[in-house]
């Protein structure tokens, strides 16, 4: 789900998995016509794929885009087979890689810590079976009909959670890399550019 240009799809396929895409974005096509992996455009939300009839759920730095990861997770269980399996990852403000850009004027809107996003899953029912703190937080859960109880990874990434200097640091030294990248740096260069043209335009 928000398989971009579908680079994971194919490497699914070439190990013998049988894979469809979601992707809300014209990478759709791009993931069609080169990678030639099944892929349909629109929202996972929308529940385009049917009740009952997937293994496995993967969603690879998609949550964070998401108003209501919640809902996500809810189209995910209902298209999720008994027994099934989904996988997430996401960035996390554990780590200074992991501080949004939605914060200066990006694209992600939900923060995320290992435990909250453990918490998330809970909620929604699925049996959590493995969750990690590398290269952001990251989930592997399953879907079941029976009572769930997940108290003791909840407790384990709990434990976790960062103190508010640590995460104050984290900010600091995203901002700071954020301010030192070449991208960034050659935007504010053209935005200052701009300002001055405009000035010199207008009649003294």
């Amino acid at each position: 789900a928000g398989c971009s240009e579908g680079a994971f799809l194919q490497v699914a396929r070439d190990q013998g998995h049988r894979v469809f895409g979601i992707e809300p974005s014209a990478y759709t096509r791009y993931a069609r016509r080169t990678r030639k992996v099944a892929v349909v455009r629109g929202s996972f939300q929308d529940r385009p794929f049917k009740a009952a009839s997937m293994d496995v759920v993967v969603a690879l730095r998609v949550l964070e885009h998401l108003v209501s990861p919640l809902g996500f997770l809810a189209a995910a269980r209902e298209v999720l087979r008994e027994g099934g399996c989904l996988y997430l990852q996401v960035p996390s403000f554990e780590s200074p890689e992991g501080w949004p850009k939605a914060f200066w004027g990006g694209h992600h809107v939900t923060l995320f810590s290992t435990y909250g996003l453990c918490r998330m899953v809970d909620a929604a029912g699925f049996i959590i079976e493995k969750a990690a703190s590398e290269n952001g937080a990251s989930v592997l859960a399953r879907k079941t009909e029976e009572a769930v109880d997940n108290s003791t990874i909840l407790g384990q990434a709990g434990a976790q959670l960062p103190t508010l200097t640590r995460i104050r640091t984290n900010f600091l030294l995203h901002r700071l890399r954020t301010a030192l990248h070449p991208n960034y740096l050659r935007a504010r260069l053209s935005r200052l550019l701009e300002k001055v043209k405009f000035r010199r335009e207008q009649p003294s």
